[in-house]
């Protein structure tokens, strides 16, 4: 089971204004705002469930299937592309957000 509890997430970021002279400004000095990503949420995300799954009612949650977390290889991914009948155009491979040494995500590019 996952749980959240009152989780709040700020940004700090740059303003920046149009044109040439303000871009001229910022280089010596900056305004900056706060963004508020989250404020306050909780939630809870049961042994298999789907994280959006908690967006429906407790009748719909119940039928709905378990999930279980899968890793793949890259050769599955691209194996599975090609004997679907696709064509592979396009394999990029991303970092992790976490560990930028570790694979996270993959985009594949095929065409049938």
């Amino acid at each position: 089971m996952i749980t959240m509890e009152q989780v709040c997430k700020s940004y700090k970021v740059t303003k920046r204004n149009a044109g040439f002279g303000e871009a001229c400004k910022a280089l010596f000095r900056r305004d900056h705002e706060v963004i508020h990503a989250l404020h306050d949420v909780s939630f809870t995300i049961d042994e298999g469930e789907m994280a959006h799954a908690r967006f429906y009612s407790d009748e719909i949650r119940k039928q709905m299937p378990k999930c279980s977390y899968r890793k793949y290889t890259i050769s599955e991914i691209i194996n599975s592309v090609i004997n679907s009948g696709f064509t592979l155009k396009r394999f990029d491979e991303h970092p992790a957000w976490a560990n930028e040494k570790v694979p996270g995500e993959f985009t594949v590019i095929a065409r049938k």
